[in-house]
């Protein structure tokens, strides 16, 4: 409804296979990654702007939010650059 999304498996020497979802949900927000188990697996997510993203994993992947904490620099670079200025306060390092 809110535009594509994107689904890919990758295996990883820390955490074995993990997906890696992003979506637009249709609100902007940011939001630190966050970790959760839930029955056989390991989530951990986070939201920069327009685009949510959710990296699931078996439930021994341990340290999965450090691995989404590391990824979100990266989820910076998907954003237009009027969004990252008009909301540089929300993702920059305060201080």
């Amino acid at each position: 409804q809110f535009g594509p999304s994107v689904e890919m498996a990758v295996e990883t020497k820390d955490h074995g296979l993990i997906s890696l979802f992003a979506v637009r949900p249709g609100t902007f927000d940011v939001v630190s990654p966050t970790g959760m188990a839930a029955g056989d697996a390991t989530a951990a997510y986070f939201q920069i702007g327009e685009v949510a993203y959710a990296l699931v994993a078996g439930p021994d992947a341990e340290h999965l939010e450090r691995a989404a904490a590391q990824a979100r620099p990266l989820a910076l670079l998907t954003q237009p650059q009027e969004t990252l200025n008009e909301h540089a306060d929300l993702w920059l390092p305060h201080g």
